[in-house]
């Protein structure tokens, strides 16, 4: 991992750090008259229920602890008797309301309504909203009488949640540290990762690493976080007015939680049960267009068909589970994934068993944790995977870097040499073939010693480099280099460069070290019809006369 994403990661942190910290202090402009020093909100455990209920067809008044669930596509009263308050001045309720429009009374006056909304995606009011309401003045008769009208088509299961009485300011901060703090940190953790895994797989598409788990470790991370986020009180309360977003958020990221699932299991489970999980990844994604559809054109809505959804949700995953099981490949990698995921199954399962019986279904703080366990596991195996390919490629890297360079002057090998001509070969163009010897090495051998000899071949080189830029430099033998040039070389400057010497400390002092070259320049549909050896072998040739001509100037 390199310095730059290693400071990308550091600005990550810091923004997660510092959404975090606003998340925690920050609070809507909620303060009214009524605000004083923070009071716990009091929430009152029971409440008198009239209602008819649908399986007999009678009217029905009973007091029940709350929650309640009751099943009932007539309005209904929920009566609370609030007369051991000594004071109700300034003071206000909460009620959370789902799916249903509501009315409140005292002293047989309506002095509060909530009807659904003239959204044109909606027919019903949308999902779970959090209400803070203020009571009346001059109240008399300390009863509150509250009229629910369910607003659903064809789900008439309906959950009264508890009633709370306090001061309006002191209801945010109870909901949050009491019931959300850990889960509001964990969603915001889950976001996070969703950051993390995007840009891992950008540095991974770059180190060519397959960036599929990570991206879908990505998806899994951010569906899970923007679902837990539309369940939460608080921000319910404060996004009440955009509570349609909220309810498509809620219901989308929730049919296409087992899409990533998937996908992960589906790089452990054997390949031969590949279409039965494309499939069901078709099946998961037409049911959510199908549904979003639906809803929006006000036909049948998300809440209706969530009986429909949660079976094909369990069955989404309880599929690929066994697909896994009975795979024979990948054994530690399949237990790995079996272990982390099975948890998020079986509460997943207890949630929709909660909803049947009580009509709410939610992803609680348990289901997040063991989310967020799965998504750890499956990143820790993704960096431990990863950093076997890095270490396989480093040795791969290791090995052409051995294969490709000459070890001891880091120019090309003959292997390269080869591979650059024959690629030349295949896709010829005008080049410059410039062939190089360099002169006296054996005096400086039998004088000097082998490691001065060695030096010498390194400086050589080097010259080469130097007077031959934007050029590939191989050495082929022991003193001998090829120069490779896309274009044309001048004679003059061959005549130069064969005039130069080579300053070496300790060698040029008493030997002069100079290097005899020869070229050739090949041009693409040439007239005489030369081909790439030819072009070396002419340069090749044009070298040896130099030398020849370099002793012959030596010996007089």
């Amino acid at each position: 991992m390199n310095i730059s994403f290693k400071n990308i990661l550091n600005y990550i942190y810091g923004i997660a750090i510092i959404v975090t910290v606003v998340v925690m202090v920050s609070s809507p402009s909620v303060r009214t008259s009524n605000t004083i020093d923070f009071q716990k909100p009091v929430e009152l455990s029971s409440a008198f229920i009239r209602y008819t209920d649908k399986s007999d067809k009678c009217m029905k008044n009973l007091t029940h602890s709350l929650p309640y669930g009751i099943k009932t596509d007539d309005s209904f009263c929920v009566i609370v008797n609030l007369e051991d308050f000594d004071n109700l001045e300034n003071k206000s309720f909460n009620i959370l309301s789902s799916y249903t429009d509501f009315e409140c009374y005292m002293d047989g006056k309506m002095f509060y309504s909530n009807y659904t909304s003239n959204s044109p995606l909606l027919y019903s009011s949308g999902t779970l909203v959090n209400y803070v309401i203020d009571f009346p003045k001059n109240i008399k008769n300390k009863v509150l009488t509250i009229r629910y009208i369910p607003t659903l088509k064809y789900n008439k299961n309906t959950l009264i949640h508890p009633i709370s009485v306090g001061y309006r300011t002191n209801f945010f901060t109870p909901i949050l540290i009491k019931d959300e703090l850990i889960s509001i940190a964990i969603s915001l953790f889950l976001v996070f990762v969703f950051f993390i895994s995007v840009i891992l797989a950008l540095f991974f598409a770059k180190k060519n690493v397959s960036k599929s788990i990570t991206l879908n470790i990505g998806l899994l991370s951010l569906l899970f976080a923007l679902y837990s986020f539309s369940c939460y009180h608080s921000v319910l309360y404060f996004f009440s007015k955009y509570r349609f977003i909220i309810y498509y958020m809620e219901y989308i990221s929730l049919l296409l939680i087992p899409l990533p699932i998937i996908n992960l299991i589906q790089n452990y489970s054997d390949t031969r049960y590949k279409f039965l999980l494309f499939f069901l990844k078709n099946t998961i994604l037409i049911n959510c267009l199908n549904q979003i559809f639906l809803t929006s054109n006000k036909i049948i809505e998300f809440k209706d068909m969530l009986p429909f959804s949660t079976i094909l949700i369990i069955i989404s995953c309880l599929v690929p589970l066994i697909l896994l099981l009975i795979s024979k490949t990948k054994i530690q990698e399949r237990k790995s994934i079996l272990f982390s995921l099975v948890p998020v199954l079986v509460i997943l399962i207890i949630g929709i068993g909660a909803y049947n019986f009580l009509g709410l279904f939610e992803i609680s703080s348990l289901v997040l944790l063991m989310a967020m366990m799965f998504i750890l596991i499956q990143m820790t195996n993704l960096i431990s995977t990863y950093a076997n390919v890095m270490q396989e490629n480093e040795k791969t890297e290791r090995y052409k870097s051995l294969v490709n360079y000459d070890a001891l002057t880091l120019m090309g090998s003959r292997h390269s040499f080869e591979e650059h001509i024959a690629n030349l070969r295949h896709s010829p163009r005008n080049t410059a073939f410039i062939s190089a010897d360099l002169n006296n090495l054996k005096l400086i051998n039998d004088n000097l010693g082998h490691n001065y000899g060695d030096v010498a071949i390194i400086e050589a080189g080097k010259f080469l480099q130097e007077n031959f830029k934007d050029s590939k430099i191989y050495r082929i033998g022991g003193d001998e280099y090829v120069v490779i040039y896309d274009g044309i070389v001048e004679q003059s400057y061959i005549d130069c460069v064969r005039e130069k010497k080579i300053y070496i400390k300790d060698i040029s002092e008493k030997i002069d070290v100079t290097v005899s070259i020869g070229y050739f320049n090949y041009y693409v549909n040439n007239a005489e019809n030369y081909s790439i050896d030819d072009a070396l072998r002419f340069s090749d040739i044009r070298m040896y006369e130099n030398k020849r001509s370099f002793k012959k100037k030596i010996s007089l």
